[in-house]
């Protein structure tokens, strides 16, 4: 019986201590910190989706469904290719966010390079393989009848260079922790690819919106190359003068 009891007290115990852990310890001042952190990327996370189907919205009001259905399908080929640039991006970031909280600069530079060396490269070979070969590929994809868009194809895989380098410079703007600055240029992206859109779509075939595509992703490649080589520049002095005061 005494040993009963003690297993018993011993389990109460134990259960105390197992509800004293997993007892939720609210800390509102961090999370107050991390709410202001986070609430803009999630304002970022919803213009990204809004940039990525805003052709769509286009194409389905001047156009047509019909349009929509084939644009949509051959613009799949893009988001298969950005998920690979995603990926590299992603597992890149952490060596990126590293090298620029260590002050290695240099390194940073160079491994950036080297990602948007390897975004232009998957780019050029898509519009390659688009230019030479389009019509086979929409065949062997999808049907004949894709056959005749193999123009529109071209366009996109053409903006693919633009969008690809984009991602990754976006991924360094990322790692070098200034995460308020894409939601400006977010919402710069949306007001020119709207316009685009607005501007070349209504009236026009398809193919037009090819066009709207490459231009946006464009300015949206120039706009990162602007803010990253700012960055660059900014965290550089700011680590020198941390090192003097040092």
């Amino acid at each position: 019986l005494r040993k009963a009891k003690a297993i018993l007290t011993q389990s109460r115990s134990e259960a105390s201590v197992w509800r004293e852990t997993l007892r939720p310890r609210w800390a509102f001042k961090p999370l107050r910190k991390l709410m202001y952190l986070a609430f803009p990327l999630g304002l970022v996370g919803a213009l990204v989706s809004l940039n990525a189907n805003l052709p769509r919205y286009f194409i389905d009001r001047y156009l047509g469904p019909h349009d929509l259905g084939v644009f949509a399908a051959i613009a799949y080929l893009l988001v298969a290719g950005n998920t690979v640039v995603s990926a590299l991006a992603q597992s890149a970031m952490p060596r990126l966010a590293r090298y620029c909280a260590l002050g290695k600069f240099k390194d940073f530079r160079s491994l950036l390079y080297k990602l948007v060396a390897i975004g232009a490269a998957l780019g050029v070979l898509g519009l390659g393989t688009a230019f030479f070969a389009g019509r086979e590929v929409l065949i062997l994809l999808y049907r004949p009848e894709y056959a005749s868009q193999s123009a529109l194809l071209s366009w996109l895989m053409a903006a693919t260079i633009p969008l690809y380098i984009g991602s990754f410079l976006g991924c360094s703007v990322f790692a070098m922790r200034h995460y308020r600055l894409q939601l400006p240029l977010q919402l710069a992206y949306l007001a020119v690819f709207s316009l685009l859109c607005f501007l070349l779509i209504p009236g026009k075939q398809l193919i037009a919106s090819g066009p709207a595509v490459a231009a946006a992703a464009t300015f949206m490649m120039l706009l990162y190359v602007i803010t990253v080589l700012v960055l660059i520049g900014y965290n550089t002095r700011l680590h020198q003068k941390q090192q003097t005061a040092v």
